[in-house]
């Protein structure tokens, strides 16, 4: 394996010699070049882990050899030695692809200590080019699909194996997690991917605009139908309806949609007659429907009916790998929308795999619009921990928010246990002041969506001066 050798270039002999010593006592194969002719004839006939680099090679210079390894994800990791301390040099070296700069004399331990941290960080970087080029394909295939964790790419996996399958599929998730996007990569990879991909909100729909939204109208069947206007259904025609949030549609629509499922025919509003249509419904919803069945709030036959498939998205919590490829898509976006590249630094990765990131990929992309806003106010190239106070700022008033000691088990005497409504009325509360009024955001953070927001803030008169 090429991470156990070791490419030694150092134009004294004894130095080399007293490292293969240390090398080989720490399992690692070691090779030897006193020029950088050598060296390079070394790297053209054998793959190396490390090259120990001496940057001082009498005439000649060791930065011509770094350039000639190249930055390249395979290349070697290169720890560069030298007899003087200089900082200037140690960020150059840093700067042309260096891993270490290390300061002669070096302990055996400190030396085997360098080599293992630049093996791993080699083993990352070649780890990244993969999900790099694995995310690539997932974007040629069916669009822009970040799935760099096993959890999501087993989603995607199963997403493909249903795309053929002309059935209902229930996309199951939080909110923000990417019903929609897996909803979109099943239809573009289905034989109906010619067609339309229709998405609703049925969360967001009013109840009095259900039926004409899903079903539409005939001129003149009610006041203001001037014109003939067909519905969603009728429109997705040959093509995909995704029904987001299903949990929320009125129980009328439940009854018409599930007559849909079954006959595939529409009925316009004020209309004789019925329309064919050849549609694939796909839901989603972050709700629990069979706990929706159980109240009666959802007709079980049309649960079944749409739980033909079942896909669940898992939270971005259960899928930290996904973090930091989904941001640096996000930032992607960003350069080629606005014309401005601003990178993501590596300072930032530790905050943003630790998050809580309630409102899931969603809110990670409300995040890195305002970090990215946040760098070019400030000509800043990248984005660095400075940029992201406010969400450092957040995590903190998070954990401020915890639940209280009164809630906490083992109780002490004399405490008692809060009702989980109370304790939902004040991490609302505390979201919608956090969010300052934002319904939208405190939506977001609180994984509901804004219309179930709307409805607690109604049933609750406390609320309703803060949002």
């Amino acid at each position: 394996m090429p991470e156990r050798h070791v490419l030694i270039v150092d134009d004294d002999p004894e130095f080399a010699r007293n490292m293969a010593r240390v090398l080989k006592q720490a399992d690692l194969d070691s090779q030897f070049a006193s020029c950088l002719s050598g060296a390079r004839d070394a790297l053209d006939k054998q793959n190396f882990g490390t090259v120990l680099l001496d940057l001082n090679l009498g005439l000649e210079n060791g930065f011509d050899l770094l350039e000639h390894i190249g930055a390249e994800a395979s290349a070697p990791a290169v720890i560069m030695l030298t007899g003087a301390t200089s900082p200037k040099l140690a960020h150059e070296a840093i700067r042309h692809g260096a891993t270490a700069f290390l300061t002669k004399p070096v302990s055996g331990d400190q030396l085997v200590v360098a080599i293992h941290a630049a093996l791993e960080t080699r083993r990352i970087r070649l780890e990244n080019r993969n999900l790099r080029a694995a995310l690539q394909r997932d974007r040629t295939e069916a669009g822009p699909v970040v799935a760099a964790s096993p959890a999501m790419r087993e989603v995607l996996a199963e997403a493909r194996a249903v795309a053929e399958i002309n059935a209902p599929v229930l996309i199951e998730g939080e909110t923000g997690v990417g019903k929609e996007v897996v909803a979109s990569y099943i239809h573009r990879l289905s034989p109906r991917q010619n067609g339309p991909f229709t998405a609703v909100n049925c969360g967001a729909l009013p109840e009095t605009l259900v039926d004409d939204e899903f079903f539409g109208h005939e001129a003149g069947a009610f006041t203001g139908a001037n014109e003939s206007r067909p519905g969603l259904i009728e429109v997705s025609d040959g093509g995909t309806l995704l029904l987001d949030e299903i949990g929320d549609i009125t129980a009328p629509a439940q009854i018409r949609l599930l007559r849909v499922l079954e006959q595939r025919r529409v009925r316009r509003i004020g209309a004789s007659h019925e329309i064919p249509v050849d549609v694939r419904i796909l839901a989603a919803t972050h709700r629990s429907l069979e706990a929706e069945v159980e109240t009666g709030r959802f007709r079980a036959d049309l649960f079944h009916r749409l739980m033909v498939i079942r896909l669940r998205v898992p939270a971005l919590r259960e899928r930290i790998d996904d973090i930091i490829p989904l941001a640096e898509y996000f930032l992607d976006r960003l350069a080629s929308e606005r014309d401005a590249c601003i990178a993501l630094g590596e300072d930032t990765h530790g905050l943003l795999r630790h998050y809580h990131w309630h409102g899931n990929v969603r809110e990670l992309r409300n995040v890195i619009e305002r970090a990215w806003f946040t760098a070019r106010r400030s000509e800043a190239g990248t984005i660095h921990l400075k940029h992201l106070r406010f969400l450092q700022a957040s995590q903190t008033s998070a954990a401020n928010l915890a639940i209280p000691a009164s809630s906490r088990w083992p109780l002490a005497d004399g405490e008692r246990v809060l009702p989980l409504s109370e304790v939902d009325l004040k991490q609302t509360a505390a979201v919608l002041a956090q969010t300052e009024g934002r319904r939208r955001d405190a939506a977001v953070l609180l994984g509901i969506s804004e219309r179930s927001l709307y409805r607690r803030i109604n049933e609750h008169p406390d609320l309703q001066g803060l949002g």
